[in-house]
């Protein structure tokens, strides 16, 4: 698993703010934060902060005065920091050849560096490339097998009473 982070705000900022918000059916209410491995919030988009999105935990701040805590905080940093890596990776099935992995992990590796995907990113999204190390990466996958046991039936019971 590789992962780069990077975001498509500016596209977002572009297509869904200016449909979607601009004409009038639609809101900007909340940024979702992303996280790293340890449940730290990454920084945050400039463009969607232009706009005047809060992210979420802006947004609890301002409803109700103080940051997010508690467990089911502490649980949603957890999952929260599993599924940002998690769709910011490349994945590949079990058996992949090592040598196809490697090249793969070279070009992925240079990527960050290159001047030329450099200038592609920062025009099409509007800011520096922001690389995560593999090693977080797996780290982050290899974590999913951790997850308290309580933690998974509070998410089922939550996904339970959504259903109701």
């Amino acid at each position: 698993m590789i992962s780069l982070i990077g975001t498509s705000y500016g596209s977002f900022a572009a297509t869904v703010g200016e449909a979607l918000v601009d004409q009038g059916p639609g809101m900007l209410w909340v940024e979702y934060d992303k996280t790293d491995a340890d449940g730290n919030v990454l920084p945050r988009s400039t463009q969607v902060a232009e706009l005047g999105v809060p992210t979420l935990v802006e947004q609890h701040e301002a409803m109700h005065g103080a940051a997010p805590s508690g467990p089911h905080w502490e649980d949603y940093k957890t999952l929260n920091a599993m599924t940002t890596m998690g769709r910011l990776s490349i994945w590949l099935p079990e058996g992949t050849p090592d040598e196809v992995f490697g090249a793969l992990k070279a070009g992925w590796d240079a990527l960050p560096s290159d001047p030329e995907f450099i200038a592609a990113h920062e025009k099409a999204f509007g800011k520096p490339v922001r690389s995560v190390p593999y090693e977080m990466v797996a780290a982050a996958a290899a974590s999913i097998g951790d997850i308290p046991e309580e933690m998974v039936q509070f998410y089922q019971d939550d996904i339970a009473e959504g259903e109701q």
